[in-house]
Order: C-alpha cells, then sequence, then structure tokens
C-alpha cells in the first residue's frame, strides 16, 4: 500500500528528527533572534497562562515559550520529533512546564477557546499534509479572545533588491573566511535517515499575502514581518548574523522576505 501524503511527511520527520535541530534550526536561529525571540519576551507581560505550540518538531519555539508561560502544549503527529523534544525539554529542566500530544493540526483535541497564545512555525508550507484552511479555522476555534497568534513559514514574496545584498553579503562573509584562512564549514550530514522516500512530502513556500487575507477574514488583526536570508550567514556567530540579516532584511522587511513572521491578536 503506498503511504498518503500525510503518513509520508510523518515518516520522514521520522528519520531527519535525530539531526534536524544540527541541520535546519542551526540556519534559522538568527531569524529566531529577530523575528520569535523578541515576541515571547513581549509575552511575559501579558496576563497569559497557557499556550499551544502546531507542528512542534523539536520544539524549538515550544521549549522558548516554556520561559515566560506556566502551562505548554507541544503538538506534533512525528513520535520521532516528539522524543527528540521530550529529551530536550528534560535537559532544559522545562518539562514540568511542556506536555507533549502527538494529534494531527487540522483537527485538535482540545475544546474551544483553550489556549492564550496559539504558534505555528514551518508547518504551513508541507502542502501535501496540511490542509491550510482547517488549520487556521482549528486554530480560531482555540485561541482565546484577546489571545496572541505566532505564525512563521517560508514564503513567496522574495525580492530581487533584498537578493543582491544577500549575495554581496554571502561573498565578503566567503572572502574574509579565505583571508584569515579560516576552515571551510562542516558540509551537511548524511545519513540513512534521509534516504528518499518513494514520493516524498510536498513543501513549497507559501504566499503570505494568501495567509494574510485568510486570517483577517477570520477577524484577526495582524502585522507582519519579512527577513530574508543569507545561507553564508550559518558560517557566523548567531548575534552577527542575526545583525546582518536584519540590516539586509530593513529595506524590504514591511514587504517582502525569505521568511515571514506574523503576529496576530484574536479580538
Amino acid at each position: 500500500m503506498i503511504p498518503t501524503l500525510t503518513q509520508r511527511d510523518r515518516i520522514a520527520h521520522d528519520r531527519t528528527a535525530p539531526t534536524y535541530d544540527r541541520l535546519v534550526t542551526r540556519a534559522f536561529r538568527p531569524h529566531h533572534l529577530i523575528g520569535l525571540h523578541p515576541w515571547v519576551r513581549s509575552l511575559a507581560a501579558k496576563d497569559f497562562h497557557s499556550a499551544l505550540d502546531l507542528g512542534t518538531g523539536t520544539a524549538v519555539v515550544a521549549l522558548r515559550l516554556s520561559r515566560v508561560i506556566d502551562f505548554v502544549v507541544a503538538l506534533d503527529h512525528s513520535f520521532g520529533m516528539l522524543e527528540v523534544a521530550r529529551a530536550k525539554a528534560r535537559r532544559l529542566r522545562l518539562n514540568a512546564r511542556t506536555h507533549f500530544v502527538r494529534a494531527d493540526c487540522n483537527r485538535l483535541p482540545f475544546p474551544n477557546h483553550a489556549f492564550d497564545v496559539v504558534t505555528v512555525q514551518g508547518v504551513l508550507h508541507h502542502t501535501g499534509s496540511i490542509d491550510c484552511d482547517a488549520v487556521l479555522n482549528e486554530i480560531q476555534r482555540v485561541l482565546k479572545p484577546a489571545g496572541s497568534l505566532y505564525i512563521s513559514e517560508p514564503c513567496t514574496e522574495t525580492n530581487p533588491l533584498a537578493h543582491f545584498l544577500a549575495s554581496i553579503a554571502g561573498l565578503l562573509i566567503r572572502a574574509t573566511r579565505r583571508l584569515l584562512r579560516l576552515p571551510k564549514p562542516a558540509p551537511a550530514h548524511t545519513s540513512d535517515h534521509n534516504l528518499p522516500l518513494e514520493t516524498p512530502p510536498l513543501e513549497s513556500p507559501i504566499s503570505s499575502n494568501d495567509l494574510i487575507s485568510r486570517l483577517r477574514n477570520l477577524g484577526l488583526a495582524v502585522r507582519t514581518r519579512y527577513l530574508t536570508n543569507i545561507p553564508a550567514a550559518t558560517t557566523l556567530p548567531d548575534s552577527l548574523a542575526a545583525s546582518l540579516i536584519r540590516t539586509v532584511s530593513a529595506p524590504s522587511g514591511e514587504r517582502f522576505g525569505d521568511v515571514v513572521f506574523i503576529y496576530a491578536t484574536k479580538p
């Protein structure tokens, strides 16, 4: 029997879970410093007590939330990802605040108005296994009035100027490394968990404009921030990479970028 797209997505994430943080999360840490961490810190000043992180993966967002919110549910459909996430929570001593649930984002096992905060990072672009409208309707259902929503996704609203600046930044980084005779970055690790499936899961950048329109149709108040990728920046310390990405993204950060950060509030 050929597995469904949802099953293939789950199998792929089970396979990649052991090295996901090193191969994927690491590349986006500078983006998180800009788009995620300040927003999470802002929640500490609000009377929020519960949060739900959808498609938690290795719990990058959930464990950040657990630093400021007492009760965080981290939900995913991948056993492998949840096992890695649980181990991280224990290591960071955040396991008492973080509760892991295996379930489908399209059908949430929670009552109406259950959470003050809902977060979704790097999930909606899994177009083969995610029903975006179903997920957004479920978010609207479980989010409390006056609650906060965070979404971050790769998007199609890229900008030639930002990409040009990113390429210049990449050239400067590589030239500096050669000048200082720094060793080349280690290549990405390849092992059997990366073996291709018969039909791989479908992943592609989404239209942020379409997503924002759907959120507004659900009655949410939305603001956005866009960041441009600089692949060579992964060789820099996170704080320096974040500063470079922030600078390159500034000219187009209100409308264009490779990654969109959406911050919404439910009336």
